[in-house]
């Protein structure tokens, strides 16, 4: 049994950092995209090594890399990120990179899993229930994959005037209704990119 002062693992403050470190310019460099590693996101029971493995050092410093679902019928992965221009109209798409441990991978089929996203604390919510990882929990490899992806449709979250005095993009990876166990899930990483 892990003994643990806290039970969830708390994101890296991304707050700290500057937009130019948060934010690459890509392709032609008309548009800006943000990689979140599991070290910068919210993880219920996310510092309870029976519930999820997330890499650390010798020292319990935590490392870059991806966070390995053990077992929780209790899933929410959350982050928030401040986002480099917040006008009236700008679009944001809100991706997870994961991939299904294939030997491991239980109740994806039949659990359903929601990411949802919006910009500011009094922002309204938009959210995509993810079909995919039900297709996917089937396969017999550990290829890594986008979510939403094309056939869940895109989370796309538009600054609105109610949203547009906050910089802050709030998004999230649910299952909490179904109760079931799930397993085997790797998250990889966060993709926010300017749309």
């Amino acid at each position: 049994m892990s003994s643990v002062s806290k039970p969830h693992h708390e994101a890296c403050d991304t707050m700290s950092l500057n937009l130019d470190q948060l934010w690459k310019e890509q392709g032609d460099g008309k548009i800006r995209v943000c990689t979140l590693t599991p070290k910068y996101l919210n993880i219920v029971w996310g510092n309870d090594d029976r519930y999820w493995k997330i890499p650390k050092d010798d020292k319990g410093k935590e490392l870059e890399g991806l966070a390995e679902l053990v077992q929780v019928s209790w899933l929410e992965v959350t982050g928030v990120v401040p986002l480099p221009e917040v006008t009236v109209g700008k679009k944001y798409k809100v991706r997870f990179q994961v991939s299904l441990m294939a030997k491991h991978a239980t109740s994806w089929g039949s659990c359903p899993v929601f990411l949802m996203a919006k910009v500011g604390k009094k922002g309204k919510y938009s959210w995509k229930r993810i079909k995919s990882l039900n297709l996917r929990s089937s396969g017999d490899d550990e290829v890594p994959f986008l979510i939403p992806d094309k056939d869940d449709g895109e989370l796309i979250v538009t600054v609105t005037s109610g949203s547009a005095d906050n910089n802050l993009l709030y998004f999230g990876l649910y299952e909490v209704w179904s109760g079931k166990l799930k397993k085997g899930l790797k998250i990889h990483h966060v993709c926010i990119s300017e749309c």
